[in-house]
């Protein structure tokens, strides 16, 4: 199957509806197909698609991927470029794309949007920021999600991500991975991150949700990784915190911590996670609370090397909490460095 060099437009609800089919999709003109707010230039649900060096331009939505009942999608999308689509340039939903290259500008949101749960391994490749909005991605029992260098992950509201298996997010100095707010366009990496919602509206401490890891998951890595403007505002849910462990370990490593609501990280029952590296700041929201840069419950941690600046506390761990110092601990313009203060020996 080919669909190349063609114009696909003023299509009333799709463009192009390619069901488990197998081939190339390339250097096609998809433009107009805006008729309705379901709308989709080119929509794919299974099958095997090269998808490269098209142009989308003013549709509803520009590409959806889905796998249905049975299905296995494998599509791959490179060197796209979408322009004022209504809504998001690219959906996909139960479906294990690889994307590289493709570019866009002046659409409803700037980016790919990412709903449903894992049902396999799966690597996600830096190419537009991935949107998380208002849903869970949940990585399940046995699986792993592997986040590559210079990936970025924007989320809102409810968004959030939740593993039961295994996360291996390891970035380098020079491509970190992110995990912020859709109003975040610096992201804390050179050169920003680009405006994703085309707006002017400032981040804010507990934009999005969590990343949380349960019981059941394998001990999890973060490398170079930035966490900033997360944490829940439903203070009484019991789900504090941007980076949540639960009956779970991590090893964290050169990540920093930055503007969270209510805790940078939180821990639960957490039997032995690592901290090398790395920086807490900037947690101070909400003001009638106390705020952490890490809260530890009944659990044992380790900190190496790691930099609590600007927090209204920056290590809370009461008893039967044990942390153990590892050296090149600081403390700067915290309001209250520890908590209990005589917490690290």
């Amino acid at each position: 199957f080919t669909l190349k060099n063609s114009v696909i437009e003023e299509s009333a609800v799709y463009g192009a509806w390619l069901k488990n089919a197998s081939g190339t999709v390339e250097n096609n003109i998809i433009k107009n197909n805006n008729q309705g707010p379901n709308s989709i230039g080119i929509m794919a649900e299974g099958g095997t698609l090269d998808i490269k060096n098209n142009n989308f331009d003013n549709n509803s939505f520009g590409l959806r991927l889905t796998n249905g009942p049975g299905d296995t999608g494998n599509f791959n999308v490179q060197n796209n470029h979408f322009t004022r689509q209504i809504y998001h340039p690219i959906f996909f939903s139960g479906a294990y794309p690889y994307f590289s290259g493709n570019t866009a500008a002046d659409n409803g949101e700037n980016g790919i949007h990412w709903e449903g749960s894992l049902q396999q391994d799966y690597t996600l490749s830096p190419d537009l920021p991935y949107l998380i909005e208002h849903n869970n991605i949940s990585v399940p029992i046995n699986k792993t999600l592997t986040i590559l260098p210079g990936t970025i992950l924007k989320l809102w509201g409810s968004g959030s991500i939740s593993v039961y298996g295994k996360l291996m997010a390891e970035g380098t100095p020079s491509q970190k991975i992110v995990f912020t707010s859709f109003n975040d366009d610096d992201c804390g990496i050179a050169g920003g991150c680009g405006d994703t919602n085309a707006t002017t509206t400032p981040p804010e401490a507990g934009d999005w949700s969590n990343l949380s890891f349960f019981a059941t998951s394998s001990v999890s890595s973060l490398k170079h990784v930035n966490i900033r403007y997360g944490g829940s505002k439903a203070i009484f849910s019991g789900e504090l915190g941007a980076l949540r462990a639960k009956n779970a370990s991590l090893e964290i490593t050169n990540t920093s911590f930055e503007n969270n609501f209510m805790a940078g990280l939180w821990l639960e029952n957490s039997a032995s996670t690592t901290i090398r590296d790395s920086i807490f700041k900037n947690h101070q929201l909400p003001i009638t609370n106390d705020v952490f840069g890490i809260y530890a419950l009944s659990s044992l941690l380790f900190i190496q090397n790691t930099i609590f600046e600007n927090n209204k506390t920056g290590i809370s761990a009461g008893p039967p909490s044990l942390v153990q110092n590892g050296g090149g601990i600081q403390f700067i313009n915290n309001i209250t460095n520890t908590t209990p203060t005589d917490l690290l020996p």
